[in-house]
């Protein structure tokens, strides 16, 4: 008994002198580095105190979490920290601090940590989940599909907006636009993504597999909400039930491996080089059939949702200011849509303002988290002041706050709670002032195509509508799970020209 109890005296020893030497090494780099302690945000008990709240409660602090945050930052700076389920995270909005979180040092930080193991069950190894050379293999597989000569042509696009304005009521009547538009994404990204649309809009452009539109489409986003929520719990992630979730992947799966069966089918017959779909093109690298439903899942994830927030956000904010609605129409008026390519949309001045300014408003992804790798060093956010350098020990998650970030003065000028196309006639943001599609090595590579589908569809509203009212006084709220939309939808009444 008293072996045992030497033995286990000496191990706890050993353990603490352990930790104690860790630590030290730790301070000696935040010491060589001239390193502070950022201010730090109390967050005692605030999961329990959330969750002890009434539903509708803790539905109005979710939703209202963007503009909390950044009243965060205006209250403790660009850069502050708080203890999360996490540990300690590292919240900022601080451009410095970006750019070295996802450029200078982006090797330093991933996401693998805290994506991989919630996501893996449902979209295995692949761009959004992966760091390294997985990651390096998944771009360079899906970065060909996104080539100027793949996404240039917008005719097909063009049917389901077609479909889509068909759907929208001609008699000035209440329609929540945005599942409408959602709806419209998902026919086209499935089109651009597996060569085959789901036919939310049009039954006859359907894909005729074993899963139908609808049942598809439900299964991807309760998969979706499912990923957020196992990511979100982090290390807790394995009190939440699979039972449910797996049904939901299996579906998914299903139509996925329908469409590479097809397509693996259909290997010998010429597909039109400047209108391969992301599963053509990624035949051409591997048959793996795993590997294929993977990057494309993935590649849905990136795609699907994203263009179509910011195309609901954009009328969202048009519904609610009718001089810009009128402006729209003036410039687009003489169009010939049919005539229309993606190299044509960036001239529209007052579009490419008006998605711009949705885009600072409204990001697609607010915020966007990263693992240090290593132990790292933030340029800024110390001290009582702000300016000095924060170490970042590894397994520290640092946040990037894009929302608070598209609302600094210093930038983006007075009233940046505005909309306001026209501050981006002089307003020039740095690379790393405007995130709206991220930066560095992990920069969205849909960035051109999303900004020319987005001004497709505005322009043939603008068209086809002389007048968008809002119906709904409620003002915006981020519904965040991978991405964030107005959890109060898109509520407007269109008038016909």
């Amino acid at each position: 008994m008293a072996i045992i109890s030497t033995a286990l005296l000496v191990s706890v020893f050993a353990l603490i002198l352990t930790f104690f030497r860790w630590w030290l090494a730790r301070r000696a780099i935040a010491r060589r580095y001239g390193c502070e302690i950022p201010p730090r945000h109390p967050t005692d008990n605030a999961v329990l105190k959330l969750f002890k709240k009434s539903r509708d409660s803790r539905s109005v602090e979710l939703f209202n979490s963007l503009p909390l945050g950044a009243a965060l930052h205006r209250k403790y700076g660009p850069t502050y920290r708080e203890s999360t389920l996490y540990g300690t995270t590292i919240k900022t909005s601080s451009p410095a601090n970006i750019q070295a979180v996802f450029g200078t040092n982006a090797k330093d930080y991933g996401i693998q940590p805290f994506r991989l193991a919630g996501m893996r069950p449902f979209c295995g190894e692949g761009l959004l989940t992966t760091d390294g050379a997985i990651w390096e293999r998944s771009r360079a597989m899906i970065k060909p599909s996104f080539h100027k000569n793949n996404i240039s042509d917008l005719a097909a696009f063009e049917k389901s907006v077609e479909h889509f304005i068909q759907r929208i009521p001609k008699d000035g009547s209440v329609v929540d636009l945005q599942p409408l538009v959602a709806l419209m994404f998902a026919d086209t990204s499935t089109r651009f993504l597996l060569g085959h649309s789901l036919g939310m809009l049009d039954v006859n452009d359907s894909s005729n597999g074993p899963v139908d539109g609808k049942s598809f489409l439900r299964a991807w986003q309760l998969s979706l909400r499912s990923c957020s929520i196992r990511n979100s719990l982090g290390i807790l992630s394995f009190t939440m039930s699979k039972s449910e979730s797996v049904d939901q992947w299996q579906i998914v799966h299903r139509l996925v491996d329908f469409n590479i069966d097809r397509a693996l089918g259909n290997m010998n017959q010429n597909t039109e080089e400047n209108h391969r779909s992301l599963l053509d093109n990624l035949l051409r690298q591997t048959r793996d059939k795993v590997e294929l439903r993977n990057q494309i899942i993935q590649g849905m994830m990136a795609a699907q949702d994203t263009t179509a927030v910011l195309v609901s956000n954009a009328i969202f904010l048009l519904s609610r200011n009718p001089s810009v609605w009128a402006r729209l129409r003036a410039e687009v008026a003489s169009i010939n849509s049919a005539l229309l390519t993606a190299e044509d949309t960036p001239k529209f001045k007052l579009m490419r303002h008006i998605l711009y300014e949705s885009l600072r408003l409204y990001p697609v992804f607010p915020n966007l988290a990263r693992v240090s790798l290593k132990d790292s060093v933030l340029p800024d956010g110390g001290g009582s002041r702000g300016d000095q350098p924060v170490f970042a020990p590894a397994g520290t998650r640092v946040l990037g706050d894009f929302y608070a970030l598209h609302r600094d003065e210093k930038v983006y000028g007075k009233e940046v709670e505005s909309f306001n196309p026209d501050r981006w006639e002089s307003v020039r943001p740095g690379p790393w002032e405007f995130m709206a599609f991220g930066g560095g090595q992990r920069a969205c590579l849909g960035q051109q195509k999303a900004l020319a589908d987005a001004s497709y569809t505005l322009i043939r509203l603008a068209q086809s509508f002389k007048g968008i009212e809002s119906r709904d006084n409620r003002e915006w709220a981020g519904d965040q799970k991978l991405t964030a939309k107005n959890a109060h939808g898109c509520r407007v009444a269109m008038i016909p020209a």
